[in-house]
């Protein structure tokens, strides 16, 4: 059991750090402050969730 729920995690780890770098390179394109701010702000909560 305890492999299939750390091939699980590693999933969520990777999809997570995939995500962010989407977000990332959304935030570096865009122009408009206000979707500037709604990314830094999606980016910030998985972080914190990646971080517990």
């Amino acid at each position: 059991m305890k492999k299939i729920s750390l091939v699980d995690d590693l999933q969520l780890f990777d999809a997570l750090e995939t995500r962010l770098g989407r977000l990332a390179a959304r935030w570096r394109g865009t122009q408009d402050p206000h979707e500037a701010e709604t990314i830094v702000r999606e980016y910030q909560t998985i972080l914190l969730r990646m971080i517990e």
